[in-house]
């Protein structure tokens, strides 16, 4: 028996290997007509959320991160402003001890 003859190959015919030829391009290109649909119809519209959120995630951050500056420089003028009151509070009282104090 030869490996290769004028009819056959690996003892199958060439009618033979041209099924198994365009058995194998049918499976293969249906393979991946079906993966490149997953990919286009499944895939990619999760993978554009996703890069929605990150984008939307990233601005939040953004946000918290200057809403908090400006929570920090409003208690900065809340205790300056406390303190401020707190003089005031003290002077007041002075003047009042010591105008007490002529009457």
């Amino acid at each position: 028996m030869h490996i290769f003859t004028i009819h056959s190959f690996l003892s199958l015919s060439w009618a033979e290997w041209g099924s198994i030829l365009v058995i194998g391009t049918a499976v293969f290109g249906g393979a991946h007509k079906l993966i490149s649909n997953l990919i286009n119809k499944v895939l990619n519209p999760i993978n554009q959320n996703l890069q929605k959120l990150n984008k939307n995630i990233e601005d939040w951050n953004e946000w918290h991160k200057h809403a908090n500056k400006r929570f920090e420089n409003g208690d900065k003028h809340f205790i300056r402003h406390d303190e401020q009151l707190q003089d005031h509070e003290r002077r007041i009282t002075n003047l009042e001890e010591k105008t007490n104090e002529y009457h």
